[in-house]
């Protein structure tokens, strides 16, 4: 019941916002929709230029898909410090999977890896933390952690740009402008169990790699 009203809030609330804001600027591109599987489990893994991007792929990005099928919107991981900052904690009870360092934070990827066995999405952003760049930094080894529980997922990568300039890390209110924010969906992928070796280094540059080409 909780979740459905994460649903109604995203897809009205949030919407709405979104839509008003859009007419204030050029507008958002989203491109790869197509690529986004239905009954299937995935892990939807991200760059992070800014706080806002959480919002522009789990709204935009799976509208209007989420009205005939809400299951596919996914479980975002998402920082406890965050989240309290931006007055967000109401959404650690059911709108995200909340990730407390230095608190035993391995637990939010078993917690992650129960949502994908029971059929739902998971959105990642394995650089660890907002960068305040459009390109791929360096890759945590989270999400080789959350691949190890659940081998058998597909992947997509998601490239998001324009969201750094609208809302760069430590500033507390966008700064609206005249910018286009782009969201692209890659392929899904498969991920071979050649990397179940313990090669993490390997898996995690082959997922660099993936989201070049995205």
């Amino acid at each position: 019941m909780k979740r459905f009203f994460l649903y109604f809030l995203i897809k009205v609330l949030a919407g709405a916002v979104l839509w008003f804001y859009l007419r204030l600027m050029q507008g958002v591109e989203i491109k790869g929709k197509k690529n986004i599987p239905l009954g299937r489990p995935v892990i939807f893994y991200s760059n992070h230029p800014s706080a806002l991007d959480p919002l522009f792929i789990l709204t935009l990005g799976f509208w209007p898909q989420i009205i005939r099928h809400p299951e596919i919107l996914p479980w975002p991981l998402a920082a406890e410090e965050v989240m309290k900052r931006f007055k967000l904690s109401w959404l650690l009870d059911y709108g995200c999977l909340p990730i407390r360092r230095g608190r035993g934070g391995a637990e939010v990827f078993h917690q992650a890896a129960a949502k994908l066995r029971q059929n739902q999405n998971i959105l990642i952003f394995p650089e660890g933390e907002r960068t305040g760049q459009e390109g791929l930094d360096k890759l945590k080894g989270g999400i080789f952690v959350l691949w190890s529980l659940c081998p058998d997922v597909y992947f997509i990568p998601v490239k998001v740009s324009g969201t750094s300039r609208v809302f760069p890390p430590k500033t507390f209110w966008p700064r609206w402008c005249e910018q286009t924010i782009r969201i692209s969906f890659g392929r899904r992928f498969l991920v071979g169990p050649d990397f179940r070796q313990g090669k993490k280094k390997e898996f995690l540059e082959m997922l660099s790699g993936l989201w070049n080409k995205t």
